[in-house]
C-alpha cells in the first residue's frame, strides 16, 4: 500500500513483508540540500510509525548529488536511527552504471559501523533484492 507520494519519492508500507520501499523519482536532480534531508528526516518519521524490519530504497531514478559532508549527515541522521528503529535488513537498488563505484564507497562509510545491526546490500535488479530482503538471515 503507497503511504506517501511526494514530488521526490514514492513510499510503499508492505504489511506482510514488515517492509517499506521508497522509489525515488526523477525529479530529485532538482533537489537541493535541505529538500533532501527533510526528505530523509520524513522518511525516520515513516519508519517510527511503522517499525519495518527490512527496507528497500531504489535510487535508480535518484539524480541528487550527494556531497561528502552530506553523505556523513545521512550515516548519522538517517542511518543510524533505521538501526535503531530496528531495521535489520536495507537493500538499495542502483543503476548498472553506477553500481562498482557506489557500491565500493557505501561500503568503505558503513566499515566505520562495525557493529551495526543493519545488514546492507546493493544491487542492480529488483527481484534479487526482494528476494535477498524476504529471506531469513543470510
Amino acid at each position: 500500500m503507497i503511504i506517501q507520494e511526494s514530488p521526490y519519492i514514492s513510499i510503499t508500507h508492505r504489511c506482510n513483508e514488515n517492509l517499506i520501499e521508497v522509489q525515488w523519482k526523477p525529479a530529485s536532480l532538482q533537489m537541493d540540500a535541505e529538500a533532501y534531508q527533510a526528505t530523509l528526516l520524513d522518511l525516520i518519521t515513516i519508519a517510527e510509525q511503522h517499525q519495518p524490519k527490512k527496507w528497500l530504497g531504489d535510487t535508480r531514478l535518484f539524480f541528487f548529488q550527494i556531497s561528502p559532508e552530506l553523505q556523513h549527515w545521512t550515516v548519522q541522521k538517517f542511518n543510524i536511527p533505521l538501526k535503531n528503529i530496528g531495521v535489520e535488513k536495507m537493500a538499495i537498488l542502483v543503476t548498472q552504471k553506477i553500481h562498482e563505484t557506489f557500491v565500493q564507497y557505501s561500503q568503505q562509510d558503513y566499515s566505520s559501523f562495525p557493529s551495526s545491526e543493519t545488514q546492507y546490500e546493493y544491487f542492480k535488479d529488483k527481484e534479487e533484492a526482494m528476494d535477498w530482503l524476504t529471506t531469513s538471515q543470510n
